[in-house]
Order: structure tokens, then sequence, then C-alpha cells
């Protein structure tokens, strides 16, 4: 009997030790905190690249956002879709149509997190726009009254690093329609 039990001590002490060990891990437990999926504005270098909207921007936007009018690909689409622009498959976006875009999105509130613009020129860390692209809607600087919705583009995976890049810049640039 004395060897079962220093076996079942030695069984408990390795799982409370491996216990310790994983708590340590988890973010305000340990030393070190883990990665809470928010994007780092502290570090990011808003002059490492010029942006230009018609040149790099409404690209983006309409390869991904405006592809449909059940998203942002209409002028007047459904109530809290702003619009992104048209489909790159409709040829050139008109003067018209970017201004409807900087209408509908640059300097405007947005419906779903009152505190935040949609595109916040100057700063994008409280562009909503931005939190939709990068789908950080849980990080603690994203307020949404009811509901913030999904990450854009909507049921896809997010865009690539280099696009929301992209974007983010021509925010932290002053959002210019250029």
């Amino acid at each position: 009997m004395p060897k079962q039990l220093n076996k079942l001590f030695s069984v408990s002490l390795a799982t409370l030790a491996a216990a310790v060990a994983l708590v340590s891990f988890v973010p305000g437990c340990g030393e070190e905190a883990m990665d809470d999926g928010c994007f780092d504005y502290a570090s990011f270098k808003s002059d490492s690249r010029t942006v230009s909207f018609q040149t790099d921007v409404l690209p983006v936007f309409r390869n991904s956002c405006g592809l449909s009018a059940a998203c942002h690909g209409s002028e007047s689409g459904p109530a809290g879709q702003s619009y992104l622009g048209p489909p790159s498959i409709d040829g050139m976006a008109t003067q018209a149509q970017i201004d409807a875009i900087f209408t509908q999105n640059v300097g405007v509130n947005s419906t779903k997190a009152a505190t935040m613009k949609i595109v916040d020129p100057g700063s994008p860390e409280t562009s909503f726009l931005m939190h939709k692209m990068d789908n950080t809607l849980k990080c603690a600087d994203v307020k949404c009254e009811a509901g913030c919705g999904g990450s854009m583009p909507l049921a896809n995976p997010i865009l690539g690093d280099k696009d929301r890049e992209t974007v983010r810049l021509w925010i932290a640039q002053g959002a210019k329609k250029d």
C-alpha cells in the first residue's frame, strides 16, 4: 500500500507542476502575456511608404469590399452598409463613385460603434473600418452598442497583410482623396 500511495503522490505532484506551468502562459497570470490579436499601433510606422487612394486603396476596396450590392458595392446599399466602390469588373470608377465613397465613409460616425468614425482621417486605430478589416472587433477600444457584426470581407478570410497595411497607411496619412 505505501508503494501505491507514493506513486499516487508522485502523479499528483507532476499534475500540479504541469498545471502551474500551463497557468504561467495565461495572460495576467505570468510574466509574459499572450498576443491578444489586436493590432500594435505603438510600433506602427505610418510613413513607411506613401499611398494614394485611387492607385493603391481603391483597388483593394473594389476587389474585396465592393463585389456585391449586399455588401459595399451599391451606392445606396443596405442600411448600415456604406459604399466602398463598384466591383473592378465594372471598369473604371467614376468621380461620382469616388465622391460617394468619401461622403459615406471618411469622417462619418460608425452606426455600430458610436465612439468611432468609419474612417477617421489620421487615426486607423479609431477607424471602425480598420477593425472590421483586421478582425479586431473584440479589442478594448472597440465598443459596439448592438453588436459589431463580422469581419470584412464577410464570410471570407481577412485580407492579406499587404492590403490591410495599404488601407491602414492611407488612413494614417489623412485618408486623402488623391
